[in-house]
């Protein structure tokens, strides 16, 4: 295949209308995903328009958790779209091999954070799915893959009336049932991807004809989680409730949720991972063995309170227990603490980095969707200018 500017390396995957290869931009000496039109949809004029609307609804959209559009553009018979390179992988490879779920709301909650800043600009993504949420090398999620993405307040008509597009198994009520969806879509989309990341599988994962899984997913509540997963079942109601307005009313709401919910785990994780000092046994009676003697007072006290009462008894074990207990955090308590310390600065430290790394790359972004905007505008003049 050439491509100009373009040397493809190998193919990464397929999806509806587009194939996409691992590139080498030649200019810029940098690896990207190149997604190239399939020759028989690119005939068809509309088909060619979705392309097109994809790569213009990307590059407006910048976020740090959304894919990077570098270029648009085509060679004869060849439509192609140069996007971000993400070598981490997609979220359905790391369901695959086994997700815990304290990763869920950490991966979900940036992408909620994305979700929110595309339908504040109007965009619908429409197709939510893990395949659809990627990472890069550091592992930071991103959101790819607008093809049938529509904006709220687009006249065009991608899909005729009462048609649906899109996953059935990740699709809204009201998506399946071919009626006009806002941003709240999208959330019962994530809230199917929740319950996938918490459970290894979608819900009904024994049913295959597309009208049945229609059926349950308009009229039939999405299986509870498991009784040691139920610290997520709220948001989980939430998100796949049927009705929209029962659902959270933004992605904004979402992620803050999310946010508080991996807060309440880091907590509970360090909390779980406290040591309790535990004093060290002391030797009993003369003649007892060492870490024995507890067990034997403990047996003494026992018959006393048999034979002479509560008083005798309580008086048995106060001469049988230790005058004082150690008080002081011992020493390996004391470095896990301190290592503990260390750990989280380095924490810090690295999350300044990648939020400057954020900011760098959103600032990137912004210029390559001004440039892209610009070579938009050329092209059009050169086109109008052909036909006159």
């Amino acid at each position: 295949m050439d491509v100009p500017g373009y040397r493809v390396i190998r193919e990464l995957g397929r999806c509806g209308m587009a194939t996409v290869y691992l590139a080498l931009q030649e200019s810029l000496q940098r690896h990207v995903a190149l997604k190239v039109m399939s020759a028989e949809l690119a005939r068809d004029a509309d088909f060619r328009g979705r392309f097109l609307r994809e790569a213009q609804l990307v590059a407006r959209l910048v976020h740090p958790h959304i894919v990077t559009v570098h270029d648009f553009g085509s060679a004869g018979d060849l439509y192609f779209l140069s996007m971000e390179y993400l070598p981490g992988g997609t979220l359905k490879e790391r369901i695959g091999r086994g997700l815990p779920p304290a990763q869920a709301t950490a991966i979900l909650a940036p992408v909620a954070k994305a979700l929110a800043h595309a339908h504040r600009q109007g965009v619908v993504h429409r197709d939510i799915k893990p395949q659809n949420i990627m990472f890069r090398d550091d592992g930071s999620p991103v959101l790819t893959d607008f093809g049938i993405a529509r904006l709220l307040t687009s006249d065009t008509q991608l899909t005729a009336t009462g048609v649906t597009i899109g996953s059935p198994r990740y699709m809204s009520p009201e998506q399946v049932m071919g009626q006009p969806v806002d941003g709240r879509s999208d959330l019962f989309s994530l809230g199917i991807v929740l319950y996938e990341m918490l459970t290894g599988t979608v819900p009904w994962v024994d049913t295959d004809h597309p009208i049945t899984m229609a059926l349950k997913l308009c009229s039939e509540p999405v299986p509870p989680l498991p009784a040691g997963l139920a610290r997520y079942q709220g948001v989980l109601d939430r998100l796949v409730a049927k009705q929209p307005a029962e659902r959270y009313p933004d992605a904004d709401a979402l992620a803050a949720e999310l946010q508080r919910l991996a807060q309440a785990e880091q907590a509970a994780a360090a909390a779980d991972a406290t040591v309790l000092y535990v004093p060290r046994p002391t030797a009993g009676r003369a003649g007892e063995r060492p870490g024995r003697g507890g067990r034997r007072a403990l047996l003494g006290a026992a018959g006393a309170l048999v034979l002479a009462g509560l008083g005798a008894a309580l008086y048995l074990a106060s001469d049988r227990l230790p005058d004082q207990r150690e008080t002081a955090v011992s020493d390996e308590a004391e470095k896990k603490r301190l290592e503990a310390e260390r750990l989280e600065a380095e924490r810090l430290a690295a999350e300044q980095k990648r939020l400057e790394a954020e900011r760098l790359a959103a600032e990137q972004k912004r210029r390559e969707a001004e440039q892209l905007a610009a070579e938009q505008k050329r092209i059009e003049a050169d086109r109008l200018a052909a036909e006159q």
